[in-house]
């Protein structure tokens, strides 16, 4: 039997601010108790974790490769903070059209093409956004921690040239390829 590996697929922002992202995820790490975030380098995910076997990697990068030299690169604008009560804080992603349609496109090329079906989160819609507190998060703490983050103002703006492939090593998500958007 082949071994299959845990993957999704993200969008990260520049290294910049990327810093200043994981210093958020460090901040309720330390505050709030909420340490789960810190198992990722910030992100923005356009499809939920999915297993894929080893001995087919190959089609994988293909067709990911495939869609990316088709796609445009995207721009971000990070304005504040939200939450998903009662546990999730995110750092708020403004609607984006060009974000949306690479993430449905994305998400319709892996049901279709690879018959993976668990793009979005709940099959709720999706809503692009950074965790920065989820799982761990404490109800009690998520009130202290969103009374904390509602009213903060944080403001970047970015563009993202690459959809990143994060694969789950046992213990934490590391970005294992990189596909160019656009090439």
């Amino acid at each position: 039997m082949s071994k299959k590996n845990l993957y999704f697929l993200a969008l990260i922002p520049p290294e910049d601010i990327s810093r200043r992202l994981w210093d958020f995820k460090q901040q309720v790490a330390i505050k709030f108790l909420s340490k789960a975030s810190l198992r990722s380098p910030p992100h923005v995910t356009l499809h939920m974790p999915f297993r894929w076997p080893d001995k087919r990697k190959d089609e994988l990068v293909k067709r990911l490769t495939d869609f990316c030299d088709s796609s445009e690169p995207c721009s971000i604008v990070f304005n504040g903070f939200g939450a998903f009560p009662p546990k999730v804080i995110y750092v708020q992603v403004e609607t984006n059209k060009q974000v949306a349609i690479l993430q449905n496109d994305l998400c319709q090329l892996m049901a279709k093409k690879m018959s993976i079906h668990n793009a979005n989160y709940q099959n709720k819609p999706f809503r692009a956004h950074l965790t920065i507190a989820f799982r761990d998060l404490k109800k009690g703490q998520f009130k202290k921690a969103w009374d904390f983050y509602k009213d903060q103002q944080y403001q970047a703006s970015c563009k993202i040239s690459h959809l990143t492939l994060l694969r789950h090593n046992g213990d934490r998500w590391e970005p294992e390829l990189y596909f160019p958007l656009g090439r």
